[in-house]
């Protein structure tokens, strides 16, 4: 299912006594209409692995995603429906930490599908490697402002962050722990427009916010016209080989400006 949506900027032009108006148009990916095979098949995603995930394409703005290699060990992003608030640990990697009051449901705005990232660039501590994500447009030529998208934790990051486990502590205020979000724009040369960065925990200060568990609103369009976002992740809490906060989280209602 995707949307279409139409906002409308005022502006006051005091000596003139005149008004303008800035039109914007975009069309939403919502994932609603994913076919069932772009789906992972369980909480910790059996059809993740060796090869047989066939990632995710949109025809109508021709956005795609997808695995960087046959496995998840090495990073991507893939769809799910999942929202199991309860269960730790990897097994449970693909569910949102979140649950619609009215529906039950996992998504942004009650809905049911959403896209999870796995991975961030490690590549410079012990065994560690760039597992970045991507989103982008399959056309390599295809330039287009992304103006925003929704975005929540994973139940897997949530309860690491909130109760430790045999490889990390808990993250807390009296650390001024923190766990980000770094969007990047690629433009069709490769080369880097701008970034944007969202904490996905915040512990600096104690007004700041904690662990995000709601579906929250990120704006991307300072990115300016990409042909790929590229995604990482990084915490204050790292040991010998990187960020020892799994490094996931979810997005939706993905906004591309027409």
């Amino acid at each position: 299912m995707r949307r279409n949506f139409l906002l409308s900027a005022f502006f006051a032009l005091l000596l003139t006594g005149c008004d303008s108006e800035n039109e914007i148009t975009y069309t939403t990916v919502t994932f609603e209409d994913a076919a069932t095979e772009s789906l992972a098949n369980s909480k910790y995603g059996t059809n993740l692995y060796g090869g047989e995930y066939p990632g995710f394409y949109d025809e109508v703005t021709d956005l795609v995603f997808g695995l960087l290699h046959d496995d998840l060990y090495n990073g991507g992003i893939f769809l799910s429906r999942w929202n199991d608030t309860i269960t730790s640990g990897y097994t449970n990697q693909c569910s949102a930490y979140y649950v619609d009051s009215s529906t039950g449901y996992g998504g942004y705005n009650g809905s049911k599908t959403f896209a999870v990232h796995y991975g961030s660039d490690n590549s410079s501590y012990l065994y560690g490697s760039d597992s970045r994500t991507f989103i982008g447009f399959r056309n390599s030529d295809t330039e287009k402002v992304i103006d925003h998208f929704f975005v929540n934790n994973t139940t897997y990051s949530v309860l690491n962050m909130r109760c430790g486990d045999s490889f990390s502590s808990p993250l807390g205020y009296e650390k001024g722990d923190w766990f980000k979000l770094i969007v990047t724009g690629l433009d069709k040369n490769g080369h880097e427009t701008k970034t944007v960065e969202f904490f996905l925990a915040d512990f600096r200060n104690v007004s700041s916010g904690g662990i995000v568990t709601e579906w929250t609103k990120v704006d991307l369009h300072t990115l300016g016209a990409v042909n790929k976002l590229r995604f990482d992740l990084e915490s204050s809490a790292k040991n010998d080989y990187g960020i020892s906060v799994p490094a996931y989280f979810c997005f939706d209602d993905i906004a591309i400006r027409d």
